[in-house]
């Protein structure tokens, strides 16, 4: 770019990220990328670090664009890096939210052990029905957490692809039965209802676990 923010060189890749058919000498950045974001990746000779922004571009489908503008050695004009970032924007999300369900996943089952084992010590214990009751809750959600954990242990092997999926044949029915039972209270919370309709018998080739 020139010392105005004019175009003066763009390279293949800068023209198909910009979906450009032509080579736009001599425009300003501001009519190619939103002017506001223009005006954020201009940096002048006296700034110290290189300016950055991010924006959108519009689809189909619609891309984050990540940019580094810089000033160029002789201090006239600057120099434009972009990048197409929505992939990794999307990753980022994906792992965000993972990592708040997983949390919401593991504060159920130590809410409920912390409970019991509390009740436990306040008396609980001496009540031999009362106190194998709660014993035997925290016993199922010790079980619960064990198996939670042990799921992510294989998600991230798998991602890192250090393990391979054991695959047999499973009935259907009763995998879909679990899957209810497990996402009922859920449902029910969303006034919704949840039903399965499989033909006895039916097998599929998977990973039950998975």
């Amino acid at each position: 770019l020139d010392e105005a923010q004019r175009i003066t060189l763009m390279n293949p890749a800068a023209l198909k990220l910009l979906n450009q058919p032509h080579l736009p000498l001599g425009r300003p950045l501001g009519e190619l990328i939103p002017p506001e974001v223009a005006v954020q990746l201009t940096c002048t000779p006296e700034e110290q670090s290189a300016c950055q922004a991010e924006f959108q571009l519009p689809g189909p489908p619609p891309r984050q664009i990540g940019g580094v503008g810089a000033p160029t050695l002789n201090g006239v004009g600057s120099v434009l890096v972009l990048g197409d970032v929505t992939e990794v924007r999307r990753l980022e999300q994906i792992r965000s939210d993972f990592v708040a369900n997983v949390s919401h996943e593991l504060r159920t089952p130590l809410t409920v052990m912390l409970a019991n084992a509390e009740t436990l010590v306040d008396g609980a214990l001496e009540d031999p029905k009362f106190g194998y009751a709660l014993a035997a809750g925290i016993e199922q959600e010790a079980g619960r957490l064990a198996r939670i954990i042990s799921a992510l242990l294989e998600l991230s092997s798998l991602e890192a692809n250090e393990s391979a999926m054991e695959v047999k044949e499973v009935f259907v029915q009763p995998a879909a039965d679990q899957v209810i039972r497990l996402l009922k209270q859920r449902a029910e919370e969303k006034k919704s209802r949840m039903t399965a309709s499989i033909s006895a018998g039916e097998k599929i080739l998977c990973n039950h676990d998975a």
